[in-house]
């Protein structure tokens, strides 16, 4: 009998082929932390653990760190200024949490992050040969900014199709036709394939496997494939939809917004 899950597991191969080990929404989240330990942030505390007490790796490190924040303007010698305290503690404390991982055909490896809270946010877009673009949004920019991060592909031209499964993931009969489908777009040349999870206020709104998001470019363009819960039955359905950039950013601004709401359902009264 055909199931759901491995369609997603198709869609997503290519990604986890290429970084078995992703990133997660949750690395270096750290709400707790106060604003004088943020000013007292040096490299062993930013960039991992201790370097194990040897003089010559721990002045490497400490180089390697002044050099970077100095070239973004965070700090110098090493010292976080005001910007750099910002950004970090958006890192370390903002409920506002994207991360994108993907591979693509020309650009290799895809990995854009994302931190933000209800103002504005800090993305960061790293290269395959080591490099980092480093950029600030408003919050009704970040979504925007996010989407634009990907390599460019047209609009997705493939018709929307919705696959429906029960409780287990066994796709309807009535909708087996509709897998076939999904499975022969998905064995199409790809360009890219990206991953994006994203937690917000609280809210675990995607992340693969369980709530996946997965941004598949191909011949016929841009398209998303993802699972969500039917309106009616709650059981899991597969989604494939054409989208570009403005459609991304809508899904993301869509799950920002659904989150808060429910965020504030749950706050206590008062």
């Amino acid at each position: 009998m055909d199931n759901i899950h491995p369609l997603l597991w198709q869609a997503a191969g290519p990604v986890l082929d290429a970084v078995p080990e992703r990133p997660s929404v949750l690395d270096l989240y750290c709400p707790g932390v106060t604003d004088a330990q943020i000013r007292e942030i040096r490299p062993s505390a930013a960039t991992g653990p201790d370097v194990g007490g040897d003089l010559a790796d721990e002045v490497t490190e400490h180089l390697r760190w002044a050099d970077m924040v100095e070239r973004l303007g965070f700090g110098t010698h090493g010292e976080l200024n005001e910007t750099g305290r910002w950004v970090v503690s958006l890192m370390l404390r903002g409920p506002l949490r994207v991360v994108v991982s993907g591979v693509h055909v020309a650009d290799g490896r895809i990995d854009i992050r994302a931190y933000g809270d209800e103002d504005a946010g800090v993305l960061w877009s790293r290269h395959p040969d080591g490099s980092c673009v480093v950029a600030g949004a408003r919050f009704e920019e970040m979504a925007g900014r996010i989407a634009g991060f990907l390599p460019g592909c047209p609009d997705g031209t493939h018709p929307p199709v919705r696959v429906r499964a029960d409780e287990y993931g066994d796709v309807l009969p009535t909708h087996r036709a509709a897998a076939e489908l999904v499975r022969r777009f998905l064995v199409r040349p790809r360009t890219a394939t990206a991953l994006v999870d994203l937690t917000a206020f609280g809210v675990l709104c995607a992340e693969f496997p369980d709530q996946p998001v997965v941004v598949v470019d191909n011949d016929l363009g841009r398209h998303v494939v993802a699972l969500t819960a039917g309106s009616v039955t709650g059981a899991p359905e597969l989604l494939l939809v054409g989208s570009g950039g403005d459609g991304l950013a809508e899904w993301i601004d869509a799950s920002f917004a659904e989150a808060r709401a429910m965020a504030e359902a749950q706050a206590p009264p008062g």
